[in-house]
């Protein structure tokens, strides 16, 4: 059943259940209880307030209930935005979709303080403790961001994101053995994500195993991943392996990309040396 064919199933059911009441108030059954429940003296008041307040409640009750409905149906979310608040697992996404956005402008420190909030009214919104950790990693506090990685994935062990994160975290502290189990998951988790194979080569290329980092390079950029670093490492190999207008091609895509350093240039260079292209090797500003 489409979200249209329930909401008008909702709708016919609350006003069945309306007129069903309105009935019961017109009808005097609910004034007749109410009379056996009160003295005879001085009990027609009551009678009329209880009367009139039954009748204010059931016209209310027809009006508000769909409006709220079809508020949430036409997807608005002032109403259903409102109620999301009230409990403490919607307050704790609140916080850590304010964290997020404190996180793509650079504020890691504000950010780390939002998803810490949402874990306090939330101790399993494991998103929170993977984006804290990815904040913590930013911030170069390795220690702290292995904790929330690690408790993540006792929450769910099949959190990608908690993999590929944890994987960088482990290379950046030396362990290049538990990065690459970490990002081998990764990659196993979801063939299509280019993230774990670019981390991924990155481990191969320290451990030396050039053919294996070719490959998960390869991998990474045909999945769609523009990353300047990525480029120039793979052109790096190709200017080992004297494949020169490979490495051409990844050095100008790095600089392109404009994430390269001096050593990306200086590659270009030594392609154009291997191109015996000496004036392009020492121009100065050398065409992109």
């Amino acid at each position: 059943m489409n979200r249209r064919k329930r909401l008008a199933f909702i709708l016919l059911l609350w006003m069945v259940f309306v007129f069903l009441l309105g009935e019961i108030v017109a009808t005097g059954l609910a004034r007749e209880r109410i009379e056996e429940l009160v003295d005879v003296m001085g009990g027609q008041a009551l009678v009329d307030e209880w009367g009139g307040f039954l009748t204010t409640i059931w016209l209310a009750l027809a009006v508000i209930v769909p409006l709220i409905l079809i508020f949430h149906w036409r997807g608005r979310g002032g109403v259903s935005s409102f109620l999301r608040k009230l409990t403490p697992s919607g307050r704790a996404n609140d916080r850590n979709r304010a964290g997020l956005a404190f996180f793509h402008k650079g504020g890691y420190a504000a950010a780390i303080t939002e998803f810490t909030e949402a874990l306090r009214l939330n101790p399993r919104l494991g998103d929170a403790l993977v984006n804290r950790g990815v904040s913590y990693f930013q911030l170069d506090k390795l220690d702290s961001a292995l904790a929330d990685l690690d408790a993540a994935l006792v929450l769910n062990p099949t959190q990608l994101e908690a993999f590929g994160w944890r994987g960088q975290v482990w290379f950046k502290k030396g362990d290049l053995e538990k990065a690459l189990a970490d990002l081998n998951e990764a990659a196993r988790l979801r063939p299509d994500f280019p993230a774990a194979f670019g981390n991924r080569a990155m481990v191969w290329v320290q451990k030396k195993e050039y053919e294996r980092a070719m490959a998960d390079l390869n991998r990474a950029i045909a999945l769609g991943a523009r990353d300047g670093l990525l480029h120039a490492t793979r052109g790096s190999l190709y200017l080992g392996k004297e494949d020169y207008k490979r490495a051409l091609d990844d050095c100008t895509m790095a600089i392109l990309l404009g994430q390269a350093g001096p050593a990306d240039f200086s590659n270009r260079g030594m392609t154009w040396l291997g191109q015996k292209n000496y004036q392009q090797a020492v121009s100065v500003h050398p065409p992109k």
